[in-house]
């Protein structure tokens, strides 16, 4: 099966007392880790397992960034092998 990279918009978050959490924005794929780092390659793989098999849509809608849910998020781009 032919391999495609992809890019997600991700948000991580993390409160003093707590581990890194991180989400892909728009989609119900969610992660921990105990470093940013950690918490990013976890989400990776998290958005694999979600995305295995075939015709799946990667559009991710643009509206879910105009409510404000992310104002206290690092918002970062990963590209995942798919």
């Amino acid at each position: 099966m032919l391999k495609t990279k992809v890019r997600f918009l991700v948000a991580l978050r993390k409160d003093e007392q707590s581990d890194w959490g991180a989400e892909v924005v728009g989609v119900p794929i969610f992660s921990v880790g105990s470093t940013f780092e950690e918490a990013l390659e976890n989400l990776k793989e998290a958005i694999k397992l979600h995305y295995e098999g075939e015709g799946v849509d990667y559009e991710i809608p643009v509206s879910a960034l105009k409510s404000g849910e992310y104002d206290d998020a690092i918002l970062r781009i990963v590209e995942v092998e798919l």
